[in-house]
């Protein structure tokens, strides 16, 4: 019976809906925070790459920068409420269509290298909005 509930445990699978939302906001906290730390500190050499005008780099990172805090205070409430997984959710989701747009459609002159770089993001951004919609219906 031990060997049973430590294989469970271990396994994340009696992990509650409230225990997982938890970890992706934090998970969503971390990317959003370092990458837009990158975009803000490093908003010359990447606009560069991107062929965007560098206020947007440094736009799109102070952004990230602001976002951030909020997926943290999100992970830190005692009783998560669906409204925790579904503002995020929304906001990735955003994110993830706003990107396919800009680079699929060559929006703003962008160059190969970021309209790549830019659909690439979409991966993680695009597995957490899932991730949080799901864990927001076992709220």
């Amino acid at each position: 019976m031990t060997t049973t509930t430590s294989e469970t445990r271990s396994s994340g699978s009696s992990r509650t809906p409230q225990d997982r939302l938890r970890r992706v906001l934090k998970e969503n906290f971390a990317l959003s925070a370092s990458t837009g730390l990158v975009a803000a500190v490093g908003f010359v050499p990447l606009a560069e790459l991107f062929d965007v005008p560098r206020a947007a780099v440094l736009v799109v990172g102070l952004g990230l920068l602001a976002y951030a805090p909020m997926l943290w205070q999100f992970s830190k409430v005692p009783r998560l409420q669906k409204s925790h997984a579904l503002i995020p959710a929304l906001g990735d989701e955003a994110w993830v269509i706003a990107s396919v747009l800009i680079a699929g459609f060559g929006l703003g002159g962008m160059s190969l290298a970021g309209r790549l770089i830019l659909l690439a993001t979409c991966v993680p951004v695009g597995i957490f909005a899932v991730r949080q919609w799901s864990l927001a219906r076992r709220l």
